[in-house]
């Protein structure tokens, strides 16, 4: 599909650090069912991802929350930087983007990882945006170096798009020229925030008309919010995971190639059924463009 390799502009790791489970009860029998049914589960998660995402779904999925919130960070055990090297290897995966969620896992623990594997690993980092000194904390995390740009997840971490905290973050990627990638998409997990409304993302995209903003999952749910706000604002991109080819199509056709970018949500999401979607969607120019050529863009490497 491409010349050389792919790179995923979205991926999650452990680090050495367990994971912190904030305010997230553990079930020690969820663990233990994830690790037995995960190899035969996996393969179909993209399916759910792709058909079953109406409000209906969504409300299931948050009745189930709880269960369903340690089943993912339980992945986080079987899925180690090794075992992503090693699926990477087997994809022709060149590079993948290191998505840093705060407080769940740490960017200094994660830049520890990434700088392991700089010439395979890039990293986007976060922060706790409850912290008094969030601002600054990323400012010094950016001035330690390895990071190559912003993830926040307002659904998950927060902050809320229309807070204050919001516009401080998005002023520390614009002093540093740096991208913003955004969780978008109706969040299915109820034991945790979920400010999830694409559409609240507006004001804080266009008060920061030369950051570029990335909007990870074309808003899995709520793409056609997502495409209508990339279309209405130049300065951002879309992000593929958990669509199906149609959407990405859509997204192409609707955006220009320039302005897509692929990713897989690994490890909620694995990397080969992902590719998968992108042969489904792309032309082999197409591909190229989207699964490479974007992201070296985006990332300052080319």
């Amino acid at each position: 599909m491409t010349e050389t390799g792919f790179i995923d502009f979205h991926v999650h790791l452990r680090g050495d650090e367990p994971v912190c489970r904030h305010d997230v009860a553990p079930i020690s029998w969820a663990a233990q069912a994830t690790d037995l049914v995960s190899p035969w589960v996996e393969p179909y998660v993209h399916h759910v991802a792709h058909h079953w995402r109406n409000r209906l779904s969504v409300m299931a999925y948050r009745a189930v929350s709880r269960i369903g919130f340690n089943a993912v960070l339980q992945l986080f055990e079987r899925h180690r930087v090794n075992e992503l090297l090693r699926g990477m290897d087997r994809l022709g995966v060149e590079r993948s983007v290191i998505n840093v969620i705060e407080p769940y896992f740490n960017t200094d623990d994660l830049r520890q990882v990434m700088l392991r594997h700089a010439d395979r690993l890039s990293l986007f980092a976060g922060v706790d945006p409850s912290l008094p000194d969030a601002p600054a904390r990323l400012a010094g995390y950016i001035a330690a170096g390895g990071v190559s740009g912003i993830k926040i997840h307002p659904a998950l971490a927060g902050p809320d798009p229309t807070d204050d905290r919001m516009y401080e973050l998005c002023q520390v990627a614009y002093a540093h020229d740096l991208p913003v990638q955004i969780h978008t998409g109706s969040f299915p997990f109820e034991a945790v925030r979920h400010d999830d409304d694409a559409s609240l993302l507006r004001p804080v995209i266009q008060a920061f008309p030369t950051v570029t903003f990335v909007l990870a999952h074309i808003g899995w749910n709520q793409h056609r919010t997502v495409l209508e706000l990339a279309h209405e604002n130049a300065n951002v991109h879309v992000e593929s995971s958990w669509q199906p080819p149609k959407v990405v199509r859509q997204a192409v056709d609707m955006l220009g190639v320039e302005r897509v970018l692929f990713g897989s949500d690994y490890p909620l999401l694995q990397q080969k059924p992902a590719i998968e979607v992108m042969k489904a969607a792309l032309t082999p120019a197409e591909a190229e463009m989207v699964m490479r050529r974007n992201a070296l863009r985006l990332l300052k490497l080319e």
